[in-house]
């Protein structure tokens, strides 16, 4: 699964201040995902028989199946927002969009304290706000702010943060050097990996396996060129790295599913 590519849906948005006489939720289990952020006051959450403490700023995430607990005592109630959501998986290759619907947990740790807590906070409260007004487009403007903040919380998660950057520098070098062979090995070597880890840290961060990323990067970029019309169908495939031309034209195909010069004929 690539996390980067899910379609989320919200079921529902929620702002609770916790009442000074006390507050608590007994042992639960979810049937969807929920975050949950502590804006203010104290309280613990229980999972797996250990209690931990909740203050401002702690995030939590919820998944289905896990046993869990909440309590807010009297001293300092809590106060926190909560987004239930479920998700798909989304795929675009081949030129066609498949998905499927998600199962499991997100690479996203149960309980963090949030980075940028300001910017999280406000797309809690814009979700939120979206939902109570239910203004024409809400759904479509809550899941605009999930969506940001399931992508601060996997792109800053200490987890996949090393892989990450050595995955970010590798495609950066992929775009900038099309025209030339790519190997696994030589991606490997450049950041310090074995290729049998470069591949599966590849496949988990950006769902394509490192050969689909380069071809689809090659196809992108001879698209823009095609249209320009300055060049030969087999010079342009040369230039992004294919030296022959028919398997250019096979490639192409595949992807967008027609040859490079129907793509021309159609697109002008």
């Amino acid at each position: 699964m690539n996390p980067y590519n899910v379609i989320a849906h919200v079921r529902y948005s929620l702002f609770r201040k916790c009442p000074e006489s006390g507050w608590k939720i007994d042992t639960r289990t979810l049937n969807d995902h929920e975050l949950v952020l502590i804006t203010g006051g104290m309280g613990t959450i229980t999972i797996e028989n250990n209690v931990y403490p909740l203050k401002q700023g702690t995030l939590l995430y919820l998944y289905p199946g896990i046993a869990h607990s909440l309590n807010s005592g009297n001293d300092n109630p809590m106060s926190f927002y909560g987004i239930h959501f479920s998700y798909l998986n989304a795929k675009y290759f081949n030129n066609q969009w498949s998905s499927e619907e998600g199962h499991g947990a997100l690479p996203i740790k149960i309980m963090s304290e949030v980075f940028a807590y300001q910017k999280i906070e406000g797309l809690f409260k814009k979700a939120n706000t979206y939902w109570n007004e239910k203004s024409l487009g809400f759904e479509m403007a809550c899941r605009s702010a999930l969506l940001e903040i399931l992508y601060n919380l996997m792109h800053n998660s200490e987890a996949n943060y090393a892989s990450r950057l050595k995955i970010e520098t590798l495609l950066a070098y992929i775009n900038r050097n099309l025209n030339k062979k790519i190997t696994v090995d030589t991606l490997a070597g450049m950041v310090n990996l074995s290729p049998d880890y470069l591949a599966a840290q590849f496949k988990i961060i950006t769902g394509f396996t490192i050969i689909q990323y380069i071809n689809q990067c090659r196809i992108d970029h001879a698209k823009i060129m095609l249209l320009n019309g300055e060049l030969r169908i087999k010079d342009i495939a040369a230039e992004v790295g294919f030296y022959d031309e028919f398997y250019f034209s096979k490639i192409f195909k595949k992807h967008e599913g027609i040859s490079p010069a129907n793509f021309i004929k159609i697109m002008r």
